[in-house]
């Protein structure tokens, strides 16, 4: 609280109330989750703001903002995936559950054309689904491939690559066929790993990481303000997004 305070007090060009969680996209437009269930995009340069809310389909259970023009939306409890365009408005929908081919839908991924990467938690696939929902490709039983029985925490499709987190082992890289290439990161031992598009970052005690997928991870030495707190951060244009119970802090 004492942190908040002070944050709240300088260095803060503004903060939103009740927010659950947020991404930022490849052009910097911020995206955040509110405790109501809505989803809100933030164009901080132009300081403009849509909303999206639907209460028909349950709360929002992850985002892909990957492509700043069409972000994606999984509703867990019914199973669907929602397009967006750049407003915030429904292009399409996805029901997994009409597709007989996948078991239980777990993490997603945006590819090109509207297709989307899912991992089926049921036989242990990385599947490429059409807009339709049809399964187009699909990996071999990671369990078998990787040796590793653990489900992945997230996708990453950058590229022409997929990229598979194991908080364990590091980042599988796979190629657009779902075929298993190498192992990056190997030494890096984190469970939360974000992604804007184009570069994933992470943070370590008072150093935060960014990787762009090819060569070193680049260090970043974060603000002293920032370096014992717990929150989630992720760097905007020159400043720093902060989310700390429920606020979330634009600072430069």
């Amino acid at each position: 609280m004492a942190v908040q305070n002070s944050l709240a007090a300088q260095d803060t060009l503004f903060n939103i109330n009740g927010v659950v969680d947020f991404r930022v996209d490849p052009i910097g437009q911020l995206f955040y989750l509110r405790e109501d269930g809505s989803l809100a995009r933030r164009d901080v340069a132009a300081d403009s703001t849509y909303t999206f809310n639907d209460n028909l389909l349950g709360p929002i259970s992850s985002i892909d903002v990957s492509n700043p023009f069409g972000p994606i939306l999984y509703f867990e409890d019914y199973f669907r995936l929602l397009l967006l365009d750049r407003t915030l408005n429904e292009v399409s929908s996805l029901d997994l559950q009409s597709s007989s081919v996948l078991q239980a839908a777990g993490i997603f991924a945006r590819n090109f054309n509207d297709q989307v990467w899912i991992f089926d938690e049921g036989d242990f696939r990385l599947k490429l689904l059409a807009p339709g929902g049809k399964v187009v490709k699909q990996s071999d039983d990671l369990r078998r491939r990787m040796g590793l029985n653990r489900s992945p925490k997230a996708l990453f499709a950058a590229g022409n690559l997929l990229y598979v987190h194991y908080p364990e082992r590091g980042i599988a890289v796979f190629s657009n066929y779902g075929r298993f290439l190498r192992w990056e990161l190997e030494d890096l031992k984190v469970e939360t790993l974000q992604f804007d598009g184009r570069t994933l970052f992470w943070r370590d005690g008072p150093f935060a990481y960014q990787w762009s997928f090819s060569g070193p991870a680049r260090s970043i030495k974060l603000p002293l303000m920032l370096a014992d707190t717990e929150g989630t951060i992720w760097p905007l244009r020159g400043g720093w997004l902060y989310l700390s119970n429920s606020q979330l802090f634009y600072l430069k």
